[in-house]
């Protein structure tokens, strides 16, 4: 981050250390920025044929930069005005669709109603702290509020840069620790059932005893991630190859049932269960991508869903969806996949036209949305009696047999879910890796 220097009348009357190159010209060296990230002061240097000269250029570039700053502290935009047209004119169009969709909810929910009324050239970084504050204390998710704080420091980096506003008041706010934040959602929680207690038990509340029985606690972090158990793997497996049935009680009290019914492709779920795809990746799949004779899959795309906007980047209603890049770079590669996903895609096959490679989550050719996929993958749970979950909980149970498999091998297991790296595989899954270090040191003696 490049901090500009702020340049003041006195400035242009200093004597200047005059240096002599080898070549006989003459130069002052002025400081005009401040690398944060590098610590080092960056320079502009002055040329002249004589000490003279050198000296007047000096004064005529430090009044030309006070007249600039003057310029931008006569920046008179509302910070809401200016933050949309950071949006919709600088940001649409730099970075992916679904990003975007993200970047423009951050905004529209957790930073616009805070910042009503006040310009770009007077926020300051309490008024930068308010909001992180405030948006943690109706409480959201330690990923939400980081994202609030890199939308804002990003937005304010970009006005000091096109020379608006001289510093970016995000400079010195810090983003909350993960820590911190789940410790906090935790005192809420628990301030929020005493409320609501006491509201039951007829007492009166203060006024923010009631906001808090009142409230519905937003967008917490997930503690815990879902897992499927063998029993619940061992009963979806079974609804996706032998059908279920539908069971009713006739007017006459007998018990009646047909069927069994099958559902689309519900194989395909077993298949992502036993390569830990992602719901994008699974959705832009194709059969084509899989070498059948040497076991392997390509990934090359994913296929996401985002609003629908006009040219300008605003939302006109209804999602579509985008067709992109993986979501690491480490994702697009070739990998192995064992025999049970392979027999699954063949038979699956069987089922398609002949001499089909398309798509594999597909209706008539046609790739599946994500929406569509998640609806399937949501009616199996439910004809499977299983507990609802989301589709990446296949992914985690994935990642989770791997570290049974590799007795822990975190390593070995990002590599197999294509994690941008080790660290990352292991701040998910910290608990299972954990669990393999106790029961290897358990195990081991000299």
């Amino acid at each position: 981050m490049l901090e500009k220097r702020v340049f003041k009348e006195d400035d242009i009357y200093q004597d200047y250390s005059i240096t002599k190159r080898k070549d006989g010209r003459l130069f002052a060296r002025i400081q005009v920025e401040y690398d944060t990230e590098k610590r080092k002061y960056i320079y502009k240097n002055i040329y002249g044929t004589n000490e003279l000269d050198v000296k007047v250029k000096v004064r005529e570039f430090i009044e030309g930069q006070i007249s600039g700053q003057d310029e931008r502290r006569a920046y008179d935009e509302l910070l809401t005005t200016d933050m949309e047209k950071w949006l919709y004119n600088e940001k649409y169009g730099t970075i992916k669709a679904g990003s975007f969709d993200r970047v423009e909810q951050i905004y529209q929910n957790q930073i616009k109603g805070h910042i009503e009324g006040i310009k770009t050239k007077n926020m300051t970084a309490a008024d930068c702290k308010n909001i992180l504050q405030i948006n943690l204390s109706r409480g959201y998710s330690y990923s939400t509020l980081l994202k609030v704080y890199r939308v804002l420091k990003e937005f304010f980096s970009a006005r000091v840069s096109d020379g608006s506003i001289t510093v970016n008041p995000m400079n010195t706010v810090k983003p909350y620790t993960k820590d911190f934040v789940l410790a906090h959602q935790q005192g809420v929680r628990e301030d929020r059932e005493k409320a609501i207690k006491k509201k039951n038990s007829g007492a009166d509340l203060t006024e923010e005893e009631e906001a808090l029985a009142f409230s519905k606690l937003r967008m917490q972090d997930k503690t815990e991630i879902r897992f499927l158990s063998d029993d619940e793997i061992e009963r979806m497996r079974e609804v996706a190859y032998d059908g279920y049935m539908l069971e009713w009680t006739t007017k006459n009290g007998k018990q009646a049932k047909s069927g069994p019914y099958f559902l689309k492709q519900a194989k395909y779920f077993i298949f992502i269960l036993n390569t830990g795809l992602r719901k994008g990746e699974a959705v832009a799949l194709k059969y084509s991508d899989i070498d059948f004779d040497k076991k392997t899959m390509t990934i090359h795309n994913n296929i996401t869903t985002a609003k629908k906007r006009d040219k300008n980047g605003r939302a006109t209603g209804g999602i579509r969806s985008v067709k992109g890049t993986t979501k690491t770079k480490g994702s697009e590669t070739t990998i192995p996949i064992n025999s049970t996903a392979i027999e699954i895609l063949k038979e699956m096959l069987k089922e398609e036209p002949a001499g089909y490679n398309g798509y594999i989550a597909n209706e008539g050719g046609q790739p599946l949305s994500e929406s569509a996929l998640r609806k399937r993958f949501d009616n199996l749970l439910r004809q499977a009696h299983i507990q609802h979950c989301g589709m990446h909980s296949l992914r985690h149970t994935f990642a989770s047999k791997l570290f049974e498999i590799t007795n822990g091998n975190s390593k070995l297991v990002s590599e197999l879910i294509r994690h941008s790296s080790v660290s990352f595989t292991d701040d998910i899954y910290i608990h299972l890796k954990e669990k393999y270090k106790e029961q290897t040191v358990a195990n081991f003696s000299i």
